[in-house]
């Protein structure tokens, strides 16, 4: 499990060093941060995580690691924000779309596309399954208990 603490949006190093694996980018109405390994090779897998409420930062998941500790990862890890005023179930078709181009533009794995979800990510996670459930090879929740069966 990837727990952290929000830092101001900065993306350094312990040491001071700014991680350039790190990047803070905009997707339609959302922020999302985007960590690539040193090299990206074709069929990368893709980690996807859902933040809780209101989370615009990096306050927790694998992106929080990475930064703080200074992690590395053979994988394209996808750290979604959720606008101001909105929650993750609004955003649940922009994600897709960002991840299928993320899929195309780095020529990773669409089989191997896992997703976690945090809280209220962790719902988002569910509604995501159900809309969309043959796209995850893997899922994990972190902060919920599902109130159904999930099959992926």
């Amino acid at each position: 499990m990837f727990i952290g603490i929000f830092h101001k949006h900065s993306i350094t190093k312990p040491n001071g060093k700014v991680n350039k694996n790190i990047s803070n980018n905009v997707y339609k109405n959302f922020r999302y941060w985007l960590y690539l390994p040193d090299k990206v090779t074709r069929n990368m897998p893709i980690i996807v995580y859902l933040p809780s409420l209101g989370e615009t930062g990096i306050g927790s998941g694998p992106i929080n690691e990475i930064k703080n500790h200074g992690q590395s990862y053979n994988a394209i890890i996808v750290h979604m924000t959720v606008p101001s005023g909105s929650s993750v179930n609004n955003c649940l078709s922009d994600y897709i779309s960002l991840i299928n181009e993320l899929v195309n533009k780095y020529s990773a794995n669409k089989n191997k596309v896992s997703i976690m979800g945090f809280s209220n990510g962790c719902y988002g996670l569910v509604n995501m399954i159900e809309k969309y459930p043959n796209y995850f090879s893997a899922a994990v929740f972190i902060g919920c208990a599902p109130n159904k069966r999930i099959d992926i």
